[in-house]
């Protein structure tokens, strides 16, 4: 089974040769996957088609990088993403600050200043990343549904939010189904509800609901630990 790729994903939006160089660089570091747009035109289409953890926004492109900011907290998809702005004066990064961006990176570039910033955002991102991380695993499932009797399923993967199962056995989108999830590392199975958001060829999506603190919490550790055992060292 093909499994998702894990790492942080960064979009940089900027005209500057050598801004995009030197950041694409340092952000590789940290094994920062990093995708680039030369206008803000163009990076508010690729935030419509693709997820990314992180937005560095150089505001050397006028009031469109400003805007680009703001609009990041309109996005359904980007609305927890780690915002960056580079800035060459106070000034721009106090309107950067004003525009929601939670760090700004000053040109001339200092690489232990950027660096140190990137460090300190990585953790953000990496929660993030895990919010929409789907770990692909195959485990038994038992579906309990309202309308027909409980059976026995087979996992595809499972995220924070939700997961998708593999099933000879038809369910009707918006059903409430009770979920026990034999996760291994788990002292005992996840029991979860779930309403199916979709059902084709024989799979299914289930949306969680009513997720107690307790098992929130037990799934956030138990991904990021899969995660991290898939980050390059």
């Amino acid at each position: 089974m093909a499994r998702e790729s894990i790492a942080v994903r960064a979009l940089l939006v900027s005209r500057n040769d050598r801004t995009v160089e030197f950041l694409s660089e340092q952000m590789q570091k940290l094994a920062i996957n990093v995708d680039t747009c030369c206008d803000t035109r163009s990076a508010a289409k690729r935030l419509c088609r693709a997820k990314f953890e992180g937005v560095i926004v150089d505001l050397g492109l006028g009031e469109g990088g400003l805007q680009l900011l703001e609009t990041l907290r309109d996005l359904t998809s980007h609305r927890h993403a780690i915002s960056y702005a580079i800035v060459e004066t106070p000034d721009q990064a106090a309107a950067a600050f004003r525009s929601h961006a939670n760090f700004v990176l000053q040109r001339p570039f200092l690489t232990s200043s950027v660096l140190r910033t990137l460090r300190a955002a990585y953790p953000m991102m990496f929660r993030e990343r895990r919010r929409g991380y789907r770990h692909a695993i195959e485990v038994r499932t038992l579906i309990k549904p309202q309308s027909i009797d409980e059976f026995w399923a087979t996992s595809v993967n499972i995220s924070e939010t939700g997961m998708a199962i593999s099933s000879a056995t038809a369910l009707g989108v918006g059903e409430r189904v009770h979920l026990r999830v034999e996760l291994p590392d788990l002292s005992e199975p996840a029991l979860v509800s779930g309403e199916v958001c979709w059902n084709t060829n024989g799979r299914a999506g289930m949306r969680f609901v009513d997720v107690s603190a307790k098992l929130a919490e037990h799934l956030q550790l138990w991904l990021t630990e899969r995660m991290s055992e898939l980050i390059p060292a």
